[in-house]
C-alpha cells in the first residue's frame, strides 16, 4: 500500500471512530422513539431529526454549515444503503 493510500485509510478510520462517538453520545437515545429516521449531529452536539434525508441535509447545511456535521440513520450504522435493481 502506498503512503498516500495508507494516510487516506487512517484518516477514514479516524473519521469513522469520531462519527460513531458523536452518534453514541448525542443521538443513540433516539433509537427508542425515532428508529429509522435520519439525524444530523453537529460537532458541538446539536442534533436535527428528520424523516426525509434530503430535508435533513438541507436543514443541517443551513444551520451548521457545510461539512460541520455527520449524518446517520437512527438505529443503523449507515446513512443510506444502496441497492441494485
Amino acid at each position: 500500500m502506498s503512503m498516500d493510500k495508507k494516510l487516506i485509510k487512517e484518516d477514514r478510520d479516524e473519521i469513522i471512530v469520531r462519527n460513531d462517538a458523536l452518534y453514541k453520545k448525542h443521538a443513540k437515545h433516539l433509537e427508542q422513539t425515532n428508529h429509522g429516521d435520519y439525524v444530523a449531529i453537529a460537532f458541538d452536539g446539536q442534533i436535527i431529526v428528520e424523516k426525509d434525508c434530503v430535508k435533513l441535509l438541507q436543514e443541517a447545511t443551513r444551520r451548521f454549515g457545510r461539512c460541520n456535521f455527520v449524518c446517520r440513520r437512527v438505529g443503523y450504522d449507515y446513512l443510506l444503503k444502496w441497492r441494485r435493481t
